[in-house]
This record gives C-alpha cells, sequence and structure tokens, in this order.
C-alpha cells in the first residue's frame, strides 16, 4: 500500500508491504510486515518477521512480533508488555527496549537503554555518554521523530534482565549505566 497515512484494523492474511508517511497496524498480519516511511506504530500482532526502515518505529504495549524484528532509523521504541519472539537487530540514533525480547538484540546505535527482559545476548556498539547531547533535539526535530529522545550511551536499569551475555563496544567504560544485576 501507498498513502499518506495507513491504518489496519483488521487482519492481514499473508505479506503486508507499506511505504507511507505514517502507518499504523492494530490487526493481525499473519505473516511478515515490511515498512518504508516516516513512522510506524504497531499495536496488534505480526505472526512473520518486521522489516522497517524510517524515522520511529514504536511497538505498543500489546504489540507482539512472533518472529524476528530489524529496523533501521532514528528511533526504536518497544513499551513494556510489548514482546519479539525471537531476535531484534537495530541501527540508528537510539533504541528504548522496555518490552520482551525472546532471543537477542544485536544493535548500533549512539544510545541504548534496556529497561524489559532480553532472553539471548545482547551485542551493542554505542557512543560514549553524554548528558547534553540530546538536548539538540529539542531546538532540531522533524516529522516523525520520536517523542522521547534519549543521551548517548548504554543503560540497563535496575530490574531489566540480559539472561545472555552483555557484550558492547564503546570508546569509554560504561558499567556505570548497567544497574541490573
Amino acid at each position: 500500500a501507498n498513502a499518506g497515512k495507513i491504518e489496519i484494523n483488521g487482519t492481514v492474511n499473508g505479506d503486508l508491504a507499506m511505504f507511507t508517511s505514517e502507518a499504523e497496524v492494530n490487526g493481525l498480519v499473519t505473516g511478515n510486515l515490511f515498512f518504508g516511511g516516516r513512522t510506524l506504530e504497531l499495536n496488534g500482532a505480526v505472526e512473520g518477521s518486521v522489516f522497517a526502515g524510517g524515522s520511529s518505529f514504536t511497538l505498543g504495549p500489546s504489540a507482539v512480533v512472533e518472529r524476528n524484528l530489524l529496523f533501521g532509523g532514528f528511533g526504536l521504541q518497544a513499551l513494556a508488555g510489548s514482546a519479539v519472539g525471537r531476535d531484534v537487530r537495530v541501527g540508528g540514533y537510539q533504541a528504548i527496549l522496555s518490552g520482551q525480547v525472546e532471543q537477542d538484540v544485536v544493535a548500533s546505535l549512539a544510545a541504548l537503554e534496556i529497561t524489559g527482559n532480553i532472553g539471548g545476548d545482547v551485542t551493542a556498539m554505542v557512543d560514549p555518554p553524554d548528558e547534553d547531547a540530546s538536548l539538540v533535539f529539542e531546538f532540531m526535530r522533524w516529522p516523525g521523530m520520536p517523542d522521547e529522545t534519549v543521551d548517548p550511551g548504554l543503560r540497563v536499569a535496575e530490574g531489566a534482565e540480559v539472561a545472555g551475555t552483555l557484550t558492547y563496544k564503546s570508546p569509554v567504560e560504561q558499567a556505570e549505566g548497567i544497574q541490573s544485576s
């Protein structure tokens, strides 16, 4: 489908490909989801994998991706309650992972924040922490940009869980940002 805004509230039997400014999927996709555009919001379920590129991608609190999630863009946000059945692979500025990822996370980002549960390993390349870096986004915003921008660096919140190994590459040590035990 190609339009300015697409909203899916029913069932799509098979794969769904969308190239649009904004898309919201509230229903069920029985295959894979392909998205290219500005913003994608998933509140429903995808029985396959999601392949997305754009400014922002939000997995709502009831979103389910049964296989893999691959995203390239400014920001990925997986809200608490969301679930990915296999791996998450993400590249861009930021990822905020507050939901459940059953297997591995592979990321190349300026900022990675984990407050949810990762069932496998986390392998990440992240920028050094900079508390003032995200301030620039208060003055420089563009359509589709996530509402929340976080400072560069790696943060694993207290209560978050990484069941496997956490490995990161950064120009500086970031152990103080890892609060989870």
